[in-house]
């Protein structure tokens, strides 16, 4: 945007170090975390004073406009230039959740996610890279008939932990260095790449199709706990529950990949 564009030509003008950028960038998204809690607050009062106790609906906000205009009547929000953020997106199931996505005006343009119980930074994606030619095997598939050596399936559980180790790691490093102290909301993991792209930051996963594991689901109940379910590619396809204090197996119940 051009107000984007004039901030970042006002640094580079002042001669200002990197120390002083990443100052700079810090207090940029702070400024719109706080400015966003307050539109938070304005949405919660527009749902107390609802009808049917509900959040306006998708269609109702599609801009920072709207957005003034709808809570016009609990709060007076500044004009865009003064906002701290632009505005991306809005969706409400018009009942009891939305999601706001703003940008900060750092120079890396951060995202930042609303809901009605948080705000937080999100990790931006790592960039795409570009589709690979298919690998032949090198080795034939698996005879059915041929039995299953007992040591290859304990083998291949053995990676899936271990690589869910390192998945585990990446979560506390999430948590210690969000602002909240908070890990990943449930609504921002929902399958193996949201869940490669939320912890980019802290790790690189493998692709999903070389990894030890598959994803099943992630939950979040509470800002201090999280619960990874996930199957090894063993025949029987062990679960595997990932918590912030341990891993475990379990017998798998029925499959609901993704």
């Amino acid at each position: 945007s051009d107000l984007l564009e004039q901030l970042l030509a006002e640094r580079a003008g002042s001669g200002m170090t990197d120390l002083q950028a990443e100052n700079e960038d810090r207090s940029a998204v702070a400024q719109a975390k706080a400015n966003l809690a307050t539109i938070r607050n304005g949405l919660g009062m527009y749902q107390a004073e609802s009808d049917d106790s509900a959040y306006p609906g998708s269609s109702e906000i599609t801009s920072y406009n709207d957005l003034r205009e709808i809570l016009s009547r609990y709060l007076r929000l500044p004009g865009g230039e003064e906002a701290g953020f632009t505005f991306e997106s809005f969706f409400s199931n018009k009942r009891d959740d939305f999601q706001l996505r703003a940008r900060a005006l750092d120079r890396n343009r951060t995202m930042i996610l609303v809901t009605p119980t948080a705000i937080q930074a999100l990790p931006e994606p790592p960039p795409r890279q570009p589709a690979r030619p298919p690998v032949r095997p090198l080795v034939s598939p698996p005879d059915p008939e041929r039995p299953v050596s007992p040591q290859s399936e304990t083998l291949k559980i053995g990676q899936a932990m271990a690589e869910l180790v390192a998945v585990r790691n990446l979560f506390i490093m999430f948590r210690a260095e969000n602002d909240d102290s908070a890990y990943p909301e449930t609504v921002t993991i929902q399958s193996y790449q949201s869940l490669a792209e939320v912890l980019s930051t802290y790790g690189q996963m493998p692709p999903a199709e070389v990894s030890s594991w598959t994803f099943m689901s992630y939950a979040r109940p509470v800002p201090d706990r999280f619960h990874l379910t996930a199957r090894a590619r063993d025949t029987t396809r062990t679960v595997i529950t990932v918590t912030p204090t341990g891993i475990t197996t379990s017998r798998p119940p029925p499959m609901n990949e993704q």
